[in-house]
């Protein structure tokens, strides 16, 4: 009796789970979404709070820059881009910089402008590598259910930021803290991944 026949391979029982680091990449891409999603959401509400009737055309104008840049350089981004580790560090500091900014500074048309053009760009660098690494370090039967997974994770700091938009950022006394806590988590969570986790990462295109 062939006791190996139907049994799965040590090669496709490795194939069939992520790579060591995968679900804390999905928690640092969450916390990018956290903040991400923080920063355009207080574009519009903010917007709206300071600058009255004029805030569908402020927050009018934040979005035709976030929509033209990526137009513009999501492609050259994803062409061009190859260091995975700095550009997601260096990219989730210009959201940083471009959703706080915004919510602790004093409101007007200028700062708007800047902080999105900050958010946007770190948008645009840190999309070229979040899918596809996901994509990378999963694979054979059980591949499609660690990415579901990871995306689960990720979206998860969108959710997050809607939930504590309004008592936190908007009317809390502290609307900086979640963004230290988020900054902390971040690079934490980075020092701590495997150093090959960034090798020859895959790019969106």
């Amino acid at each position: 009796t062939n006791f190996t026949k139907g049994a799965p391979s040590l090669a496709q029982d490795a194939q069939s789970s992520a790579t060591p680091g995968y679900y804390a990449y999905a928690v640092i891409m969450a916390v990018n979404y956290l903040i991400y999603e923080l920063g355009m959401l207080s574009f519009s509400a903010l917007s709206k709070i300071h600058f009255g009737d004029e805030g569908i055309k402020a927050f009018g104008m934040a979005m035709f820059i976030n929509t033209f840049l990526c137009g513009i350089f999501a492609v050259v981004a994803a062409k061009y881009l190859t260091n995975a580790k700095l550009w997601t560090m260096l990219g989730f500091i210009l959201i940083f910089a471009g959703a706080l900014l915004f919510i602790i500074l004093p409101k007007s048309f200028p700062l708007l402008a800047l902080c999105t053009l900050l958010l946007t760009l770190g948008e645009i660098v840190t999309a070229v590598f979040t899918q596809p690494l996901l994509l990378h370090h999963c694979g054979g039967k059980l591949g499609q259910i660690h990415y579901g997974r990871g995306l689960t994770i990720q979206k998860l700091g969108s959710l997050l930021a809607g939930v504590i938009l309004f008592p936190i950022i908007i009317h809390g006394a502290f609307p900086w803290a979640p963004f230290v806590l988020a900054f902390g988590t971040f690079f934490i969570l980075l020092y701590y991944l495997p150093d090959n986790f960034f090798a020859k990462a895959p790019r969106a295109i």
